[in-house]
């Protein structure tokens, strides 16, 4: 059997998060772990405590790119940018990094931002999740790009 190979996982589809295949994504992303670089979870319309149980799942050593748009509003979308930034904290490898869909009423944790994401390089979001990641100007000292959405 060869190892894992899988660079980029793409889910763009709920139904890869419904009960009756989460475990299978769940395995297929733990399968690949030591080489998925790039993992987009793009439009996604499912309950906060589903992506609270994977993102706190997976650990990602190589990861370059996260890519992270919800569709619609979430079930318990309160706890959101919490989960997100724990996810983000487990990942400094990531250099891409493209955030869309939490809740601007939502809570947004405080966190030390010069210890968060070290290597990114480019950063996407909307207008409130940038003002939460940037609070501080002199964090993200490889940054080149910054865009909203």
């Amino acid at each position: 059997m060869s190892p894992p190979s899988l660079t980029r996982l793409d889910l763009q589809s709920a139904m890869m998060l419904h009960p009756l295949f989460f475990q299978y994504t769940l395995d297929l992303i733990r399968a690949n772990s030591g080489s998925l670089q790039h993992l987009v979870l793009d439009y996604i319309r499912t309950s906060a405590s589903t992506w609270k149980k994977l993102l706190k799942s997976i650990a990602l050593p190589k990861l370059e790119s996260f890519t992270f748009k919800l569709y619609g509003q979430t079930v318990g979308e309160e706890s959101l940018p919490g989960i997100v930034l724990e996810f983000l904290t487990r990942h400094p490898t990531i250099r891409e990094l493209e955030l869309e869909g939490l809740n601007s009423t939502a809570q947004y944790p405080q966190f030390d931002s010069t210890d968060l994401l070290p290597i990114l390089e480019s950063l996407e979001a909307t207008p409130r999740t940038l003002s939460w990641l940037l609070q501080n100007p002199t964090a993200y000292p490889k940054l080149k790009r910054i865009s909203h959405t």
